[in-house]
């Protein structure tokens, strides 16, 4: 049985008159008017190309699907950057599509249009370079590819991804880039040719055993509700994801550095006898032999600037991190929470999953608030510590300063006046006790902040498993694989129905197809019609070849007589009510081209 893949053809930009098709190096835009080239994309792994296709509206992008089971997304207009790579979770695939659905402003009361965090001000991110730390735009993941930018498509959008798993015959949706459907299958297997979006939001899926299988999304696209929730829920972990990457951020550049640091320089020393002489040293001015040869040999003028700077990094970056990331970013973070509840149970309602099992535990959301509000909690907390410990620090290093370099310098330091006031005496040995004492700090060890953002994950996590992807997955009918074998064998009844070689859709509501079959020792193709209801509209059978096997091959293609290469053996020039349909087949030494002409009007295929 011949094994070949789905290649819809041909891939013309739904707006703009540029063709995408195969190169030696992956993919390319040309432009239709004078064959040029516009973009070339390099992909490492060609082969494991299944599907490729333009984004369906407005074309600004390129999907690509690969069999390893993961989309990427890329700019088809300007450059050939990648701007997102989609994880299906599973590998085997072999067939795909993307559909971007734009609902209807007057589909539904606008009752969820109320999200104050839109109104609030836009969140920065951190950002390190070479030489410094700074704040800048924050972009959450997939802003590029699914951003609003048409006036004349304003309206709420959702991206269905939707891909096949030979390996079991079951089918994964990525919705809106991030949130993945899983529907197994009760079939062991099944080699899928490919996969076209039909009439009133259903998907067909094509098998080659010449079964199809229907995929009904009416549902899902018929309630604004549910690409709110998926919005909502995807916002909420980009948000989560926000908070782990600044936190993590002070621990690793700023909090661990520092630690290890003050670990370094108390030596081997035991802690009693190190604050003992520095103690001593601030308040009479007597500098023992051991501390000396500490300040000389562990100290000296390097590692004071060295402590200097790591702590100036940790008390005045981190007290802008906690104060223009963290604690705007867990404010919106609560209220998206706190409105998840509400758009949960209102699609439960509307998609009646109540007949089906689905309630919704309230206590997964609450979990999942009160972690959030101990994680505020904390941010409040460590920032109101760091400007505390900010204060002791630089009252600290200016005392510790003067002390170094009179010892590095053997000289007499003069009187200081630090320490002839009480209060910044006081604050030193604080600072002291933190930095030379053997306790944790729970300002640098943020482990407080770990816990509770585990707290969240793992919640979210069981809401998504138990709740929104139910919700959601009730909405979208995946049907039984029915044979169509019957309807495309009517013209070869006596013939052994083998595979079907190619599917194609030509319009909305209609699809070409090539079954082959065996009469008679001699390998014979059918070429037809089918409406997405699947009934036959007409077909041409007995393209007879030779008595030798044929397979299908690569061919350049004539669009518009014009002439481009793609790996489609089947192309289609429209000219109204006729279709200009040319098929290559070949065997081991030779390459046979069967050209038809589709008539709709009279229902017929004619040889040319």
């Amino acid at each position: 049985m011949s094994s070949v893949s789905f290649i819809e053809n041909p891939k013309s930009n739904p707006t703009l008159p540029l063709t995408l098709c195969k190169s030696d190096s992956g993919l390319k835009v040309i432009r239709t008017a004078d064959k040029s080239i516009i973009i070339n994309y390099k992909i490492r792994n060609k082969n494991d190309i299944i599907y490729y296709q333009w984004e369906n509206n407005i074309g600004n992008y390129v999907a690509i699907f690969f069999q390893r089971g993961t989309v990427m997304i890329y700019d088809g207009i300007k450059t050939s950057r990648l701007l997102a790579m989609l994880n299906g979770g599973k590998p085997n695939v072999d067939a795909g599509i993307w559909d971007r659905y734009y609902f209807p402003n007057d589909n539904e009361k606008d009752i969820f249009d109320s999200d104050i965090t839109l109104y609030m001000p836009t969140l920065i991110q951190i950002i390190r370079d070479k030489e410094k730390i700074c704040p800048g735009t924050y972009f959450p993941p997939h802003s590029t590819w699914r951003a609003k930018k048409e006036e004349s498509l304003k309206n709420e959008f959702l991206d269905i991804h939707l891909l096949h798993h030979s390996v079991d015959d079951s089918f994964t949706f990525i919705l809106n880039g991030e949130l993945k459907l899983p529907f197994p299958s009760n079939s062991t297997s099944g080699r899928a040719i490919g996969i076209i979006k039909g009439e009133n939001n259903c998907f067909i899926c094509f098998y080659q055993d010449l079964t199809v299988r229907m995929i009904d999304c009416h549902d899902l696209l018929q309630l604004k509700g549910n690409e709110i929730l998926v919005d909502h829920f995807i916002r909420i972990n980009h948000l989560l994801k926000y908070l782990k990457e600044h936190i993590m951020f002070i621990k690793d550049n700023m909090s661990t550095p520092f630690n290890e640091f003050l670990t370094s320089v108390k030596g081997e020393a035991t802690q009693e006898m190190m604050m003992e002489n520095l103690i001593t040293m601030l308040v009479s001015g007597y500098i023992s032999t051991e501390l000396e040869e500490w300040i000389r040999n562990t100290i000296g003028i390097k590692n004071l600037t060295r402590w200097a700077t790591l702590g100036g990094i940790f008390y005045e970056k981190g007290v802008d991190i906690i104060t223009l990331m963290v604690i705007p970013a867990c404010e919106r973070f609560m209220i998206l929470v706190a409105r998840l509840q509400g758009l949960i149970e209102y699609v439960i309602v509307r998609n009646r999953c109540d007949n089906r099992g689905v309630n919704l535990n309230s206590s997964y959301i609450e979990n999942v608030k009160h972690a959030a509000k101990r994680f505020m909690k904390e941010a409040l907390r460590m920032l109101e510590q760091l400007q505390l410990q900010k204060q002791l620090f630089e009252k600290f290093l200016h005392w510790f300063s003067e002390n170094v370099r009179g010892v590095v310098q053997d000289e007499a330091v003069s009187g200081n006046i630090l320490v002839k006031n009480v209060n910044n005496c006081r604050d030193i040995v604080e600072y002291l006790e933190w930095s030379m004492g053997g306790g944790p700090n729970r300002v640098t060890e943020l482990t407080q902040f770990e816990k509770e953002l585990e707290v969240v994950q793992e919640n979210l996590n069981l809401l998504n498993q138990d709740f929104v992807e139910p919700a959601l997955s009730v909405a979208i009918s995946i049907g039984d694989r029915k044979n169509i074998g019957a309807i495309l064998g009517v013209c070869n009844p006596e013939g052994e129905l083998l595979s079907m070689e190619k599917v194609m859709s030509l319009e909305s509501t209609l699809v070409i197809y090539i079954i082959k079959y065996e009469m008679q020792g001699e390998m014979k193709y059918e070429i037809g019609l089918l409406n997405c209801n699947m009934e036959n509209i007409f077909c041409q059978n007995e393209v007879k070849l030779g008595s030798r096997r044929q397979e299908v091959v690569e061919t350049k293609i004539n669009v518009e007589k014009r002439q481009f290469e793609n790996d489609s053996n089947l192309f289609v020039i429209e000219k109204e009510d006729e279709f200009d349909v040319q098929v290559e087949f070949r065997n081991n030494d030779s390459v046979f081209t069967k050209k038809f002409v589709l008539n709709i009007k009279e229902k017929s295929i004619e040889g040319c």
